[in-house]
Parts: C-alpha cells; structure tokens; sequence
C-alpha cells in the first residue's frame, strides 16, 4: 500500500512539474520592410546602453537599400532633426497597429557626411501610404553612426504596447519593386535618379522594367554608386530618355541581351547621348519577379 501510495505521490508531482505550453508569438500580418538581401535575428529583451532593452528587431542591409511600408496607413510621426535623431518615422496603420522604422539613411550615397535626406518624395506628417510603397532607405543615422547600417523596425498593438516583430518579419510578405503611388516603374526609377543624382552622373544601369533585383556582379549596380533606370523590352520612356540626357553618363550599362533589352532602345539611347553602351548579359540579369531590388538609391538635400 505505501509503495502504491509513493508512486500515486510521485506521479503527481510529475504532472505538477511540466511547464505551462509556450504562449503562442504574434504574428502580423505585413509586408518585410526592406527591399534586399538582409540579416536578422531574434534581439528582443537584449541589453542595451543606459539599462534600456531592445524593443525592435535591427535588420542589417546594405547602406541605401529601400525602405517601404509594411501596411496601409498613414505617416504619424517623422524625426528629422539633424544627426541626432534624424532619421526616424513611425506609420499608424489603418487597423491600428503601428511600425516605427528607424536610423533611415542621413548621409550622401557613397559617404557618411550626414548631409543627406532619409525620407522618400511626399513622405511627411500625415502622408497617405501603402504597403510596399517607398518610405526611405537603409542607413545608420542617429545613436547607429558607428554600427553596421540597418533599420530598427517596431511593430506596436493599438494600445501602443510593443510587441517582439521578429516572427512577424519571418513570416512577412518579401517586398518587391518599391513603388510610388501613380507612377510606373520607369517613371519612379527616373524620379528618384533625379533626386539622387542632382548633378548628373558619370554612369547609368539601364535593366528591363520587370527585373526585381541586380546580381551585385553589375559593375556600378551596388547601392547609392550609380542610378538604376528601368525600360521596357521594345520601348524606352520619354521620362527615361529625359534623365539620361540629364544625367550625362560617359557609361551606360545595359541589363541584359538584346531579346532583354531590344537594339531599338539601344538606338534610342544613342540618338539622345554619346555615353558608351555596354550590354551586361547573363548571370547579371535576374528575372524573377519575386525577386526585390537592391539597387535604388535614395535622395539628398
């Protein structure tokens, strides 16, 4: 009976012993916020300096990699101030919650000067955005200035309590071709070359307008080196041709074979400019659409 009587004790205090189920992470329904090839990790709760704990999750990229939406709303707030906080922006979105995309790029593509602007075209107070829609791109603004570039994302509930945003990231929409609201891809690429490149530029990446993403074997394609323009198959935008006349490249390198890139918009081209044509064919050309950009650079004051 006593041996009977321990082992009913014992299988008791087993059951008592097994640990609550884990409480299921939250998962937001959303688009990923950086267009590119990126690195995160799981940091919520991790130290940091003045006793603070990580309250984000810092997604390492490449300096100047766009920087979009990750859902409907509207800009709520926007940091600004110079290198000590700029340059930040938080987007309320549309059911409530909130996503803060922080240490966005201060500085001219190239440098770290500080000098430069960390906000998309129109993106203020109170702007109107969509997911997927550029917002700004990669940097190390702020108290970053001397960490890799990356964006601290937070994701906020309605009642504004932060919650950990690394298993919604994991399973977030991957971004594509960063857009802008009532223009075509062409049209968005030739714009922001114009804010990037005020002065002109000696080269120019001229790749097909359903390319998502630029091997980084394109010589000049890496982030914030050269303007990334955009042209259909046969066709070559009015607003393109503009911006290469604009631009006054000495070299413009085409994306692509002529079944890619047609020989009439290479003539088109030439009509327009004397910059060398050099076609980059091959494993330099990336055709899946699913597939995001890594190669458009962001604007400067």
């Amino acid at each position: 009976m006593l041996t009977r009587i321990t082992l009913v004790l014992a299988l008791v205090a087993g059951l008592l012993s097994i640990p609550a189920p884990a409480k299921a992470a939250t998962v937001y329904d959303m688009v990923f916020p950086v267009v590119g090839a990126v690195q995160f990790d799981n940091t919520w709760g991790n130290a940091r300096s003045g006793g603070r704990r990580h309250r984000g999750t810092d997604i390492m990229a490449d300096k100047m990699l766009p920087v979009v939406a990750a859902a409907d709303g509207v800009v709520d707030w926007v940091h600004d101030g110079g290198r000590k906080d700029c340059c930040a922006l938080g987007i309320v979105h549309d059911d409530g919650w909130e996503s803060w995309y922080i240490h966005l790029n201060n500085d001219t593509p190239g440098t770290d000067d500080g000098s430069g602007w960390g906000f998309a075209p129109g993106i203020t107070e109170g702007s109107r955005v969509e997911a997927g829609q550029l917002i700004g791109w990669v940097g190390d603004s702020g108290n970053a200035e001397h960490t890799l570039p990356h964006v601290h994302f937070e994701l906020h509930r309605p009642d504004g309590t932060a919650i950990n945003p690394y298993h919604s990231l994991m399973a977030a929409t991957p971004a594509a071709f960063p857009t802008i609201p009532g223009r075509d891809r062409a049209d968005v690429a030739a714009e922001l070359s114009a804010a990037v490149y005020p002065t002109g530029s000696t080269s120019v990446v001229l790749a097909p307008a359903l390319t998502n993403a630029l091997t980084p074997v394109v010589p000049g394609a890496r982030p914030g080196l050269a303007p990334v323009l955009l042209t259909e198959s046969t066709t070559i935008s009015d607003a393109t041709l503009a911006e290469i006349v604009r631009l006054k490249p000495t070299v413009i390198l085409i994306v692509g074979g002529a079944d890619v890139i047609s020989d009439g918009v290479l003539a088109s081209i030439q009509a327009v400019s004397t910059a060398l044509a050099i076609r980059v064919n091959g494993p330099s050309l990336v055709n899946d659409v699913t597939t995001p950009v890594g190669a458009i650079p962001g604007p400067v004051r």
